[in-house]
């Protein structure tokens, strides 16, 4: 299940699209761009180094929930 971009809070589960294909992580810091005033996620990758951050516009961001059976 994936929400809306507007509930992207520190810790949140996201996954996005980019150049290298689909990546899934965690929100470890948030951000305002100071040009334009974008909303900017910076995600730790799962299967990356620790401490690797990838600056992801939130508005690419979808938040991810564990699937509940």
């Amino acid at each position: 299940m994936t929400m809306t971009n507007s509930s992207i809070t520190l810790k949140s589960r996201v996954d996005f699209d980019s150049d290298d294909g689909r990546h899934t992580g965690t929100v470890v810091g948030l951000l305002r761009d100071i040009n334009n005033g974008r909303g900017i996620a910076l995600v730790e990758i799962d299967h990356e180094l620790p401490g690797v951050v990838h600056q992801v516009a939130i508005d690419q961001l979808h938040v991810r929930y564990p699937h509940v059976a």
